[in-house]
């Protein structure tokens, strides 16, 4: 396996040498073999954002006086609109109500942040280079996952328990998930680069068993291994109608969710909300309940960590579901037409992005920026490598 490093002493190999070193530190983190504190959380944030910094100064002289056209500007700018129809619709809550959070800010760098680290990463670092730090990002990923579930790994009878049917494995966890699913949409597009991660790749992520996740991998594995995605390569404005079509999803699930009208969707539909929901729905119920209102992003978030009841949960989750009810149904659209547009109409990357949008229903993810970066890198990558013929050998 061959690992290809940007020179060292360049920003490119800074750029490089942040992002491993950043990601290594939110694996222990989330792990607690690093203590979650503020000083932890401000070296991770000097580590991955000063070569950032470095690499925008170069982009903004080279764009002054070269009048240079980087990669990656289309969806920067549809990052940027995003973030800030979020800050706006904060602010606006935040207005009404006479309240603020400062989560709110944090949760609106959450979603910009991946947009900004993705699009330094594709004008700094060559293909065969990211191709590297994901291999690296995928082998620290398994290191971490063997180092907290050995104790199971080596029981062979645990593999026997391991049920499609009853949705069950006993290596389930929610550490890993958030970096192992994108690393395998960006693996499995890259089989025939490196089998091997990619099969590396499916068992770590058969083995996390997230459902939603695991069928994403399996449904792009069979579109990769069949070329779909050179015969329907581009969706055109196909691709629109997953716009429409997830809006009026999320529109209809939120209605449905919603404690007055819930009763009687479940007896219309045979579906036990709590069951379906793993018991999040019971989250937002409470905040309902309680009259709480809403005064921005992260507002309902900060108000079930404040209650602490380990009863209900002290995370939101249902991402989609949040998001209406803290700023509204316009960032939602907004959020799900982004998305939708930085695809470029790419069938495997609209296949992604709609699973992810599947999960923001059911579960949460959309604030973890690592896991979010990884995604955009891979989609990224999809749509340079496209137009960049990489002959490399990058096995």
């Amino acid at each position: 396996m061959k690992i290809k490093i940007p020179r060292p002493n360049s920003v490119n190999f800074w750029l490089f040498s942040g992002l491993v070193i950043s990601f290594l530190l939110e694996i222990l983190v989330q792990m607690a073999i690093v203590s979650d504190n503020t000083i932890t959380k401000i070296v991770q944030y000097i580590l991955l954002l000063s070569p950032v910094f470095l690499c925008f100064i170069q982009f903004f002289i080279n764009k002054l006086k070269l009048k240079y056209k980087y990669r990656y500007e289309y969806e920067l700018k549809n990052g940027l609109f995003l973030s800030s129809v979020f800050l706006i619709s904060t602010l606006w809550f935040s207005h009404e109500t006479g309240k603020f959070t400062s989560n709110s800010i944090l949760e609106v760098i959450q979603i910009l942040l991946p947009f900004i680290i993705t699009f330094t990463v594709i004008n700094s670092m060559n293909l065969e280079n990211i191709h590297s730090f994901m291999k690296i990002s995928l082998l620290i990923v398994s290191l971490g996952l063997f180092y907290n579930e050995w104790d199971k790994l080596i029981i062979l009878s645990n593999y026997t328990k391991i049920s499609l049917l009853n949705s069950y494995s006993p290596f389930e966890n929610n550490i890993f998930p958030q970096f192992a699913a994108p690393l395998g949409v960006y693996f499995i597009y890259n089989k025939h680069k490196s089998p091997y991660m990619a099969i590396l790749s499916l068992v770590i992520n058969f083995l996390i068993f997230k459902r939603v996740l695991l069928l994403m991998l399996l449904l792009l594995f069979c579109i990769k291994s069949f070329k779909f995605d050179n015969i329907f390569y581009k969706l055109g404005r196909l691709t629109y109608s997953f716009w429409i079509i997830w809006f009026l999803t999320v529109s209809l699930t939120y209605y449905m969710y919603l404690p007055e009208n819930s009763l009687y969707f479940e007896h219309l539909l045979n579906i036990d909300f709590a069951k379906f929901t793993m018991a999040r729905i019971y989250r937002f119920w409470y905040v309902i309940e309680q009259g709480f209102t809403p005064y921005g992003l992260g507002s309902a978030a900060e108000f079930l960590r404040a209650k602490n009841l380990s009863y209900i949960g002290i995370d939101f989750e249902l991402d989609f579901i949040r998001i209406m009810f803290e700023i509204g149904p316009i960032a939602v659209a907004t959020y799900i037409l982004v998305m939708l547009r930085i695809c470029k109409q790419n069938l495997y990357a609209v296949v992604a992005v709609n699973f992810y949008f599947l999960n923001f229903l059911m579960a949460n993810g959309m604030f973890q920026y690592w896991s979010i970066t990884l995604l955009l890198i891979t989609i990224a990558f999809i749509n340079t490598s496209s137009k960049e013929i990489d002959d490399s050998d990058c096995t």
